[in-house]
This record gives C-alpha cells, structure tokens and sequence, in this order.
C-alpha cells in the first residue's frame, strides 16, 4: 500500500536482505509458490497488464547459485516479508 522497509543485517556465519512491506500479503499455502517460474498469485495480472511470473523465481536461482536461501514470510508490518540468507 504505503510502506516498503528494506534491512541488512550482518550475522556470525552470513548476512540477511529483508525486504517488507504493508500490502496484502502472501497466502501462507502460496509461499513456497512464488518462488517457481511463471506463478502470478494475483490472477487479475497478466502478460498484458504486466509481469510473466519470473522476477522472484529469479532471485531463488540467483541466491541459490551463492549457496542461499530464500523465505516469503508475513510482515509486522501487515505484508509480504522476503528474507534472502547468503553466505
């Protein structure tokens, strides 16, 4: 909606990106979803009104080629929650 908060953090073994924000969230069943190519959760976008589905499958494949990981969790903030853990 309005807010988007972004942290780095720096941990003993690797460092956190999260990135949140205050919009509608994710369906807890659709999590591990948006990170595979081609998955649009919102089914009023298309390749017409933009997006193919590709930009966080992206992002897994990228981080997973640096031996990390990457979550969709639920926001304090009432949102989306990304954290990508690298080593």
């Amino acid at each position: 909606h309005q807010q988007v908060k972004i942290s780095l953090l720096q941990e003993a073994t690797h460092i956190v990106l999260i990135v949140e924000d205050d919009g509608g969230g994710i369906d807890p069943v659709e999590r591990e979803n948006v990170f595979k190519p081609f998955t649009r959760l919102d089914k009023s976008r298309g390749k017409d009104t933009g997006g193919f589905g590709l930009g966080l499958a992206i992002v897994a494949k990228i981080v997973s080629w640096h031996q990390g990981e990457c979550k969709a969790e639920s926001s304090s903030l009432g949102g989306a929650k990304f954290i990508v853990y690298l080593p």
